[in-house]
């Protein structure tokens, strides 16, 4: 990753030498290949968590609840869901 210092001057380099009608497209470009990643790496995680998933509810163990979720013995009142 570049130190701020640089990102300074790369902006600067930007601004003097594009026009000011080139940059709404570049930004344009530059968000569309931003989400375009997110949307890559989001399928991937996702697709790796699905299959752990599937592989630890085919095994035949219960799924354990996580402890937030579940009231403490012996309370009085039920859990807070978010």
């Amino acid at each position: 990753m570049l130190p701020n210092s640089e990102w300074i001057l790369l902006a600067l380099l930007a601004v003097v030498l594009l026009k000011p009608e080139d940059i709404p497209t570049l930004a344009k470009f530059l968000a569309r290949l931003i989400r375009q990643a997110r949307y890559l790496w989001n399928d991937l995680v996702f697709t790796e968590v699905d299959k752990h998933i599937n592989i630890l509810e085919n095994s035949g163990e219960p799924l354990k609840k996580h402890p937030f979720h579940l009231s403490p013995p012996k309370a009085k009142s039920q859990p807070v869901k978010d």
